[in-house]
């Protein structure tokens, strides 16, 4: 089973940061300077973390307003592929094709916004943004940086099909 999840793991920037966090404590020296600079530098690390998440306010009001223009986002996204259908602003291709291309990304835009929905209402965001948090700053940055991705991810396949494509 770890052979299906590794390729998945290794990319994720959240444990690539834990296993560096905690791959010191195998590197420990056995003099006092090293393990106070080590006991100092992750305290601080989770300080800073708890210190930022305390920064944003209790009703969440970031994280309302990053998804209000992730959705706000999406109807744009799908107004000018409605828009480049009906007028092609001077793209020179035949309306057979053009139909099915703007259907095709209209497609995986809808696939795009019901995955977003779901990863809304799931309140995973605010979970692991407390839970992380207690690990440290660099956990919490290698957090975001993994949800930034995922929630991008639309932006990567529209690359690949359409370089399939042509």
């Amino acid at each position: 089973m770890y052979w299906i999840i590794q390729p998945i793991i290794s990319k994720s920037a959240l444990v690539t940061e834990l296993t560096y966090k905690f791959a010191d404590f195998d590197r420990i020296c056995t003099c006092v300077a090293c393990i106070t600079d080590l006991f100092l530098s992750l305290l601080l690390d989770s300080i800073l973390g708890i210190v930022i998440i305390n920064l944003i306010p209790t009703e969440w009001k970031l994280i309302e307003n990053f998804w209000k223009i992730v959705f706000l986002s999406i109807e744009q996204l799908e107004n000018v592929i409605n828009w480049l259908t009906q007028n092609p602003a001077g793209l020179k291709l035949n309306d057979a094709l053009n139909t099915f291309l703007s259907n095709f990304f209209l497609y995986h835009i809808h696939l795009w916004k019901s995955y977003i929905i779901a990863l809304k209402h799931s309140s995973v965001d605010r979970i692991f943004l407390v839970g992380f948090s207690t690990l440290g700053f660099s956990v919490l940055i290698a957090f975001i940086s993994d949800f930034l991705r995922i929630v991008s991810l639309h932006l990567f396949c529209f690359h690949i099909y359409s370089y399939r494509f042509f």
